[in-house]
């Protein structure tokens, strides 16, 4: 069942800590816009909660830790093109045409972000998220949430891991088990968000990756909805539109006939699509209230 999220049903500061730990670099400017819109949907969170005092970053009850370690997560795609003396193109994309697929990048994320975990549950915090705003990687977050509880699953995934990370991982699995660790992904958090009030066909912008995994979640909650690829529609490739957005032209504007055929779904942070579905928007003000109300459910 569709929860329409509802931001101001309580005014109770939640005084239960949270440390969210945010996978960065895909891209990094899309990490700070979600970072910037959580910390002010937080703000706006705790304002309301002060009857007319004054507010102080003191009150905050996330802490957070960013991981921007995009080379180390891509290295062997990075070392194909040292080796190549060749520069970068789009299939150093993940999700981009000829780029790895967000399992390709599945143990090198585990590799990177467990001592990060394992450090916010030593904070003693309540609760611990890994936080992906990134559309395309949403496929990982049930593999992830897995794992990260699974000591030797962990190690059979990254393969090769030395004592000194092995200690880690079986801390850190033994840690999530006996403690609160969520990975909650966009596509699951729009849907759950938007389901009832989606037009029969909803135009998604991303990547191929991203476009299916909101086409899973309508099939999962049953929904009579046609997912559909946006540039598919506009007879464009997927690179032009991110050409065409980051070159200086600003937010995409589209003809009001488009939305009244389509619920449109800004599913790219390189991308701004005026009244459109911003997912980063979305997912942003929904972990927050999630951290200063009684937690919402997403999955039906």
């Amino acid at each position: 069942m569709s929860t329409k999220l509802d931001h101001t049903a309580s005014r109770q500061v939640n005084a239960e800590g949270e440390h969210h730990v945010i996978l960065g670099d895909f891209g990094r400017e899309g990490t700070l816009r979600y970072f910037s819109e959580f910390s002010q949907a937080e703000r706006r969170l705790i304002t309301n909660s002060l009857n007319g005092d004054p507010f102080f970053d003191e009150y905050r009850r996330v802490s957070v830790s960013i991981v921007g370690m995009l080379r180390h997560i891509k290295g062997q795609f990075l070392r194909a093109y040292s080796d190549a003396q060749r520069p970068l193109d789009n299939r150093i994309l993940v999700g981009a045409e000829g780029g790895p697929d967000p399992e390709d990048v599945l143990p090198a994320i585990v590799h990177a972000l467990a001592p990060w975990i394992l450090t916010a549950f030593q904070s003693q915090a309540g609760r611990v998220k890994l936080i992906i705003p990134c559309n395309t990687l949403a496929p990982l977050a049930e593999p992830l949430e897995r794992l990260l509880c699974d000591a030797s699953e962990m190690e059979r995934v990254l393969k090769t891991v030395s004592d000194e990370m092995l200690k880690s991982l079986r801390a850190l699995a033994t840690e999530v088990c006996h403690r609160d660790l969520s990975v909650p992904s966009i596509p699951s958090v729009v849907i759950a968000g938007y389901g009832q009030s989606l037009k029969p066909k909803v135009a998604v912008l991303g990547t191929r990756v991203a476009v299916a995994a909101y086409r899973k979640e309508v099939e999962k909650r049953r929904l009579n909805v046609e997912v559909l690829d946006y540039t598919a529609i506009c007879d464009k490739s997927f690179e032009q539109v991110i050409h065409d957005s980051i070159s200086g032209k600003g937010k995409l504007v589209l003809d009001d006939d488009f939305f009244d055929k389509y619920t449109v779904i800004c599913a790219c942070t390189d991308v701004e699509i005026e009244d459109a579905i911003d997912s980063t928007t979305v997912f942003a003000n929904y972990i927050a209230a999630c951290a200063y109300h009684p937690p919402l459910t997403v999955n039906a």
